[in-house]
Formats: structure tokens, C-alpha cells, sequence
């Protein structure tokens, strides 16, 4: 029988109860939700498995063994993390997918586990990057001095986090392989289910983490007025009726992360952070 935490019902209760989540998180992820019974991967309350319930799933998973498939509870759609702050500038970043994991609620157990350790001083290799990221981009859009490498410690990383969302361009993650997604998986999933997800979460700034997922974002809305520097670049694009910022940085798992950070810190400095949408 599936845990309580994979139907839409039951983790709305879960987020409310155990996270603390506020009622304007628990109205997007209800949205998320919704949307993801649209496309058919939660029926009757139930989240599924992408790999049974997905209509791309023949395409996509045609290239993995049946070994690679996840159990169920670890191979649904999983929710964008959504911070409590996350209000204050609409900061959203997309990174790649979870490394053999998932569920409904995933990205919320996760976020909330490598925040306690990024409290306690500790600096998880995913988490620690992103959340050094996301705390450049925030300072520049609060409008105080970007801070400097020495200066941006695991409690600003916390944070940021706590101020932005997180999401995935591709929603399966095959087990091996550091869960590379297939090409398919790339051609079909962020225009089926990241662009429903942007369209909900209205974010007015982008942190793209890793080239595919640059690449993917790219295929989905016609970047202008493109900067670049070392394993940096950013650019801007209508989303809708709402011109949005981007910045394309590296993925931590692959190296030059610091050199993107660098980039990014020097481009903020000189250029700024700015509300295309206001």
C-alpha cells in the first residue's frame, strides 16, 4: 500500500504538519499537483511511477534495462521546493534531476535535510554551491554588496534557500550512471512538465545549473541580450507577459563551480540583478 506522503492529499497534510509549510506554499504545490493530474501522472490522488504513468514513458525509458526503473515511492513526479521567502523575488533554480531518487514530496525531504546541515556548518556538494548561488543573486537583488567568496558561509547558503524555489528539468531518475537522463527524457520532459510548473511558480529570475539544463531552457524560450563570462553566462527571455532574468551556470558535480561563482559575483557587481518584470 503507498505511504500517505505519495497522494496529493496526504502531502499537502504532511507538508502543513511536519514542514511547517505556509498556507501560500501549500497553494502552489496544490497547483503543481493539479497539474501533474492533468498530465496524467497523479489519478485518483495517487502519484505514480513516470515509467508506468508517463505518456512520453515508451520513449523515454526505451534506452534502460528494466533494472533501471525505481520502486515505487521513489519514481514519482516529485514537487518543486518551494522556500518560505521564496515570495520576496521569485528566484527559481533548475538543475538537472535527483540522483536515484524521488517521490511526491522528495525535494522537500531533501531541501530539508542539507538545510540542517548547512545550519549545523557543514557544506553538502550540491546544496552548498547552489545555495552559494542563490544567496549572490538575492544580495544584488536586495540591493547590498555582493559578498565575497570568504564572506559567503553555510548560513547565508541556508538562507538563500530558504528564499528561492527548486526544481528539475527531467522528473525520472534511472538508477546508474549518476542517473544520466536519456536524450529522450530531455526532448520530452521540461516542455510537458518544467513549463507547467514556470507557469505556476512565476519566477522573474532563473538559476540554470548545468549545461543540459541550459540547453533545455533554451529550447523552451528565446533567450536575448545574452552576456557571458568564464563558465557563466546570462540572459533574458518573456515568459509569458513577464520578461525574466537568467543566469547559466556550471553543475557542481562536474567541476568550476568556483569559476562560475566568480563569474556570476563579478557580473552582479557590475551589472546588477533586475526585475525584468517589475
Amino acid at each position: 500500500m503507498p505511504a500517505a506522503q505519495d497522494t496529493h492529499s496526504g502531502l499537502l497534510r504532511k507538508l502543513e504538519r511536519e514542514a511547517g509549510a505556509t498556507p501560500g506554499q501549500l497553494a502552489l504545490v496544490d497547483r503543481c499537483c493539479r497539474a501533474y493530474e492533468q498530465a496524467g501522472v497523479i489519478e485518483d490522488d495517487l502519484a505514480h511511477p513516470l515509467h508506468d504513468a508517463c505518456p512520453a514513458k515508451d520513449h523515454c525509458w526505451e534506452a534502460f534495462p528494466a533494472t533501471a526503473r525505481p520502486e515505487q515511492g521513489e519514481a514519482e513526479i516529485s514537487v518543486p521546493w518551494i522556500g518560505p521567502g521564496y515570495k520576496d523575488h521569485r528566484l527559481c533554480a533548475v538543475a538537472i534531476n535527483q540522483n536515484e531518487y524521488g517521490g511526491l514530496g522528495a525535494h522537500w525531504w531533501i531541501v530539508g535535510g542539507r538545510l540542517e546541515d548547512l545550519d549545523r556548518g557543514t557544506k553538502p556538494d550540491f546544496h552548498y554551491p547552489v545555495g552559494r548561488y542563490m544567496a549572490a543573486v538575492l544580495a544584488s537583488l536586495d540591493g547590498i554588496p555582493v559578498l565575497s567568496n570568504d564572506e559567503l558561509d553555510t548560513g547565508a547558503a541556508a538562507d538563500a534557500w530558504r528564499r528561492c524555489c527548486f526544481t528539475e528539468a527531467i522528473k525520472c531518475s534511472p538508477l546508474g550512471e549518476r542517473s544520466r537522463p536519456s536524450d529522450a527524457m530531455w526532448h520530452n520532459c521540461p516542455s510537458r512538465f518544467l513549463l507547467a510548473e514556470l507557469a505556476i511558480l512565476q519566477p522573474r529570475t532563473l538559476i540554470v545549473v548545468g549545461r543540459d539544463t541550459g540547453d533545455a531552457l533554451r529550447q523552451l524560450f528565446r533567450w536575448e541580450d545574452t552576456t557571458y563570462g568564464p563558465s557563466f553566462s546570462r540572459a533574458r527571455a518573456l515568459f509569458g507577459s513577464v520578461r525574466v532574468e537568467g543566469f547559466f551556470l556550471n553543475h557542481p558535480a562536474y567541476g568550476h563551480w568556483r569559476r562560475s561563482l566568480e563569474s556570476l559575483q563579478t557580473s552582479l557587481r557590475d551589472q546588477g540583478a533586475v526585475h525584468l518584470g517589475d
